[in-house]
């Protein structure tokens, strides 16, 4: 593929990932909420799962795997309505939702997203996961 359609294609997908990551974000800072409303938890999936699909596309392996582990857990959140939100599980959400922002910032970011960038917030992220799984 040309360079020139190929830079084109990746900031659609940045544009759209960054406007994703805003309904994810909005999510996650009204937990509680969320939980409540179908509609609020269904759109935060789609986000995750959009920006998923875009990355995969696109082959970013990185944003797909932390966007993929994202959507499991909103689809844990959206098939569990009697999961209580506490102050650690809210923060835990958020730390990897800003993992997530971490990559797109470096992708979207003058040098790009560098094969070491995604590996150390990769491996940054799996610490938190685990947190989030066993919470």
């Amino acid at each position: 593929m040309d360079p020139a359609k190929q830079n084109q294609i990746m900031g659609y997908f940045i544009e759209e990932a960054l406007e994703h990551l805003t309904t994810i974000e909005h999510g996650m800072l009204n937990l509680e909420a969320m939980l409540s409303d179908n509609e609020m938890v269904n759109e935060v999936f789609r986000a995750a799962h959009s920006i998923k699909g875009g990355a995969a596309m696109l082959g970013i392996t990185s944003v797909q795997n932390i966007s993929h582990r994202l959507e499991d857990y909103f689809k844990i959140l959206k098939d569990n309505s009697n999961i209580q939100v506490d102050r650690k599980l809210q923060t835990l959400f958020l730390q990897c939702f800003d993992k997530l922002q971490e990559l797109l910032d470096h992708l979207r970011g003058p040098f790009g997203l560098t094969q070491d960038d995604a590996d150390a917030i990769m491996s940054d992220s799996e610490p938190l996961f685990t947190s989030l799984k066993e919470h």
